[in-house]
């Protein structure tokens, strides 16, 4: 299988293996929130930030990008996930980075080869909404636990034919429920609570060059993410090529621009 090679559109730099790490690590914490709050209906989670998560529900509900705002169609509870205003970073504390492992690397049996690694954040950014009570409840008692031990995520990659299992560090930085409601809030916000969730996964660009020239062919999304992710957004299109393109796509889109 082959990387992505670019979105559709104008594309100034061509996309290379890079981007499939980045990706990986995004879907890694998507499931990671399905699995959490949403095991039976992964749909319930959408990729949208803060400021279009409402309308983003809106229209995956009503299966169409241009469908108008209406409460009654966000069938709750559901959530948003997204890039934060802090983006993707370098990290300077968490993670092992010394001279060794960015420059030299370290050998990975199963690759039989040097793997290069430089730890970065990707800072993410989520709401829960529901209109129960009890819902909220629950997102808390879980989030809490959550919060008290660190999460560890194994996003997935394909390294010339070989499955490979980056490191993921999950840590919150924010966790915000409000428990006080006017009448007016109640009337103008239609009864929704919210669930204000924002934090970083800490992980690994990954290069296998000593050069730092990666092959364009070495990194790989696994084939069963992205049919896995294309069932999740609607996506049902004639070939894998265009499935995996779409999938891509959408996920880019979503986590930077709505």
């Amino acid at each position: 299988m082959s990387v992505i090679k670019g979105l559709s559109g104008s594309t100034y730099h061509s996309l290379d293996s890079q981007i499939n790490v980045i990706i990986s690590s995004l879907m890694s914490l998507s499931t990671y929130f399905t699995d959490l709050f949403f095991s039976e209906d992964s749909s319930r989670l959408v990729i949208a930030s803060n400021a279009y998560a409402l309308r983003r529900r809106t229209q995956t509900q009503r299966g169409t990008e241009n469908s108008s705002f209406q409460v009654n169609s966000f069938n709750f509870p559901f959530m948003n996930l997204g890039l934060s205003s802090g983006g993707i970073e370098l990290d300077n504390g968490r993670l092992p980075n010394t001279r060794r492992l960015t420059t030299s690397g370290i050998y990975d049996e199963t690759l039989q080869k040097k793997v290069r690694l430089t730890p970065i954040n990707i800072n993410f950014e989520s709401t829960y909404f529901s209109q129960n009570e009890k819902d909220i409840q629950f997102v808390m008692d879980r989030l809490l636990w959550e919060q008290s031990a660190e999460t560890i995520l194994t996003p997935s990659l394909e390294i010339d034919g070989n499955s490979f299992s980056n490191y993921g560090s999950l840590r919150y930085s924010t966790i915000g429920y409000n428990t006080e409601y006017s009448e007016q809030d109640w009337l103008e916000k239609n009864k929704i609570r919210t669930v204000s969730i924002a934090g970083q996964l800490t992980t690994y660009l990954v290069r296998l060059n000593p050069d730092g020239v990666s092959n364009k062919e070495a990194f790989c999304i696994p084939k069963t993410l992205i049919l896995s992710y294309s069932d999740k957004l609607g996506i049902n299109l004639d070939s894998y090529e265009d499935t995996e393109l779409a999938v891509i796509e959408r996920i880019m889109e979503n986590l930077v621009w709505e």
